[in-house]
């Protein structure tokens, strides 16, 4: 399965670089992505948590992620005994954007 998936990616991506532009930099020398490049998981649930899970040691283990954020970052790091930093932003008035003040925090 990683195989036909490297061949995927590699497809789209040589159809990427050729499409229609005459750029002499375009490097079509062969493949960029192997099967051992390849992960493959069911879904992004379990991506986020293979992705902390081979991270994550003990309480000394930092996860820090802005607030609002996709739930699963603090509770995956508990489950896994890391320790969950939330990074308060903004508000929805300013798009929830981070400022130098919130990093201060």
């Amino acid at each position: 399965v990683r195989a036909i998936c490297a061949k995927f990616l590699n497809q789209v991506v040589l159809q990427h670089n050729n499409d229609g532009d005459d750029n002499e930099d375009d490097d079509d020398s062969g493949p960029i992505y192997k099967p051992d490049h390849i992960c493959l998981t069911n879904g992004a649930v379990g991506a986020i948590y293979n992705t902390l899970s081979i991270q994550i040691e003990n309480k000394n283990d930092i996860v820090v992620a802005p607030l609002p954020s996709y739930g699963l970052y603090a509770s995956d790091t508990s489950l896994l005994n890391g320790t969950f930093i939330p990074l308060k932003c903004g508000t929805a008035y300013n798009g929830f954007a981070l400022s130098p003040k919130d990093i201060q925090r």
